[in-house]
Order: structure tokens, then sequence, then C-alpha cells
């Protein structure tokens, strides 16, 4: 994106969004779903563990300046599985009313 061609914005940090740490991330997130943060960094499949696993992994990408890999390394994971979940948070957002609101809870905490 070019920032130069927005108008009345003229450098990027203008655009930037405060940083959150990784750490508060994961405990708000295990927080809304009642789980230990120790359990979404495990390769567990669970249900509630994935989803709160795809969804600090959404807010990593959006609140900090770690990479795909960084975050995926974080829970375990691979680069792959970071892409992944950003887009099926996206996704989920866009066509849930329930999904976005209780991210939109989270991320109201966190911000």
């Amino acid at each position: 994106m070019n920032y130069m061609l927005m108008p009345g914005i003229k450098y990027r940090s203008a655009m930037q969004t405060r940083k959150i740490q990784p750490a508060t991330i994961i405990e708000e997130t295990c927080r809304e779903f009642g789980v230990n943060p120790a359990d979404i960094t495990r390769r567990s499949r669970k249900r509630g563990y994935v989803c709160a696993r795809q969804i600090s992994i959404w807010f990593m990408r959006k609140y900090s300046n770690l990479t795909l890999l960084e975050c995926g390394t974080m829970f375990n994971q691979d680069h792959t599985t970071a892409i992944h979940s950003v887009k099926t948070v996206s996704d989920l957002m866009e066509t849930d009313e329930a999904y976005r609101l209780m991210v939109t809870s989270i991320q109201n905490r966190l911000t």
C-alpha cells in the first residue's frame, strides 16, 4: 500500500496501530475460552484449543511485528498453519456474527 498517495497521511507511522505483547494476546484469548495458555501452545487439535490458537495468531499478526514464522513457532506450528489461521479468522469474522462479537470482545480488552 502506498501511504504517500493517501490524502492527509504523510508518514506510514500515522497508519500503524498500537503494538501489543504476544503474551498479553495469549492471556486474553485464553481467558475468553477458559483454557490454559500451555494448552494452546501444544499441537492438540481439540476445537477449543484450535480456535483460541487461531484467534491469538490473528491478533499477533494484527497488533505485533511478528512474522508468520514467528507466530507459528510460538504455538509449535508451521508458518503455513499461521497463514491458515489468519485466513480462517478473517473469513469467519465476515460470515459468523457470534464469532465476530467474540473476537471484538477480546479486541476491546486488548486495546
